[in-house]
C-alpha cells in the first residue's frame, strides 16, 4: 500500500503488515516444524531495499520489510542451532523477466538471483550467512 504517511489508510496498512510479516512468520514456524528432522535445510527470505530504509510514500512496505528481516535475523539465531539455516535477501532492483534475452544491467537476472540462493543454501555451516 503506497501513499503519504498522513492519508494511507490505516486497514490497509495492517493488511499488507499482516501479509509480509505476520505470514513471513507462518511460514517460517511451518517450514522449521517440517525441516526438524531433515538435513540440509534453509528458509530463504526475500527482502527488499525497503528492508534497510524506508522510502517516502512507502511506509507500510517498509514496517512490512523491515519486520521480515527481522524475523529472518532471530530465526536465524534461533534455528541454526537446530540445524536449519534461514537467511534473509534484499534484492535491490526490478527483475528481468525469465527467459529475457536481455543482457543490459536495468534489470537484475532472475538466473543470477537462483545462482545466489543455490549457493547460500549449499554454505558450509561453518560460514552460514
Amino acid at each position: 500500500m503506497r501513499g503519504p504517511v498522513l492519508e494511507i489508510d490505516p486497514e490497509q496498512v495492517r493488511d499488507a503488515l499482516m501479509v509480509s510479516c505476520y505470514g513471513g512468520f507462518v511460514v517460517v514456524q511451518a517450514a522449521a516444524q517440517r525441516m526438524l528432522a531433515r538435513d540440509s535445510v534453509s528458509i530463504l527470505l526475500t527482502g527488499a531495499s525497503a528492508s534497510v530504509k524506508g522510502f517516502a510514500n512507502s511506509s507500510s512496505l517498509a514496517m512490512g520489510k523491515f519486520g521480515l528481516r527481522g524475523l529472518a535475523q532471530s530465526s536465524a539465531r534461533e534455528l541454526a542451532p537446530r540445524g536449519i539455516h534461514v537467511a534473509h535477501f534484499v534484492i535491490d532492483g526490478g527483475i528481468r523477466a525469465a527467459g529475457s534475452a536481455s543482457s543490459d544491467d536495468e534489470r537484475l537476472d532472475p538466473d543470477a538471483i537462483a545462482q545466489t540462493y543455490l549457493d547460500i543454501h549449499r554454505q558450509n555451516r561453518s560460514a552460514w550467512t
